[in-house]
């Protein structure tokens, strides 16, 4: 009987991790049309537990900074490397830096939405 109950606990978890890229999907539609390997690559981890664990990480500080009492324009988004995101309030000053960047260095800049504020990020394809 142990070997069952261990069995649905698997379940269990392998279906609470298809979830989070199904919601991934949902709420952010520029990744709708992702693979999941590719959104594994997206949020820069190997497996699914670790996109769950950076989920709920995501949530836990997103919760912490809604209750915070401090207004803050400034956008806590990190890249990969826990670097602070730059927020474009603007689209035109965000496409100058996208052209900037292709221009220099032949880079090519996406951008998105900032789940959190009101602006948009940039991030490096490929």
């Amino acid at each position: 009987m142990p070997f069952k109950k261990s069995l649905k606990k698997i379940q269990k978890n392998h279906q609470e991790a298809y979830q989070a890229l199904r919601v991934i999907k949902q709420h952010y539609p520029h990744l709708k049309t992702f693979t999941h390997d590719e959104i594994l690559r997206y949020y820069h981890v190997s497996s699914l537990g670790m996109l769950q664990t950076h989920i709920q990480r995501i949530q836990k500080r997103a919760l912490q900074e809604h209750h915070s009492k401090q207004k803050d324009d400034v956008c806590r988004c990190q890249d990969r490397y826990g670097t602070f995101k730059y927020l474009y309030t603007s689209l035109t000053l965000l496409k100058q830096q996208q052209a900037y960047w292709y221009e220099k260095e032949k880079i090519t800049l996406k951008s998105y939405p900032c789940p959190y504020q009101k602006g948009w990020h940039l991030t490096q394809l490929g």
